[in-house]
């Protein structure tokens, strides 16, 4: 019988990306074991996790960071988490959107680093 989660226990989502084919696919698994070990520690129910391989963070233009945004808007989860910011994207306007996109849903953004 599965465990029942405490309603009060923030619900994560991690994402992970690589921005070039030359970059090991390893990378990515690498991000979401460091996110969810971090997640673990902190408490957190890791509620789902989303990639994004050889796509450059200078896009949102990227399948695993649309499903994030789409899922976000339906509030599948309150947090994000990202080995680092610039996982997420790269350019100001896209953080701020993004960032913005969170805030109108009252989640949060964090990472181990």
């Amino acid at each position: 019988m599965p465990s029942e989660v405490n309603p009060s226990t923030v619900r994560a989502a991690l994402y992970a990306r690589v921005s070039s084919d030359l970059q090991s696919a390893a990378s990515i698994d690498d991000q979401l074991r460091v996110c969810a070990e971090w997640a673990a520690n902190q408490g957190l129910l890791v509620t789902g996790s989303y990639t994004d391989q050889g796509i450059s963070g200078a896009s949102l233009n990227r399948p695993g960071i649309k499903q994030l945004l789409q899922d976000a808007a339906v509030r599948k989860f309150d947090m994000i988490l990202t080995e680092s910011l610039d996982r997420r994207q790269v350019r100001r306007r896209q953080q701020l959107r993004v960032r913005r996109h969170q805030e109108d849903r009252r989640q949060r953004r964090a990472g181990p680093r």
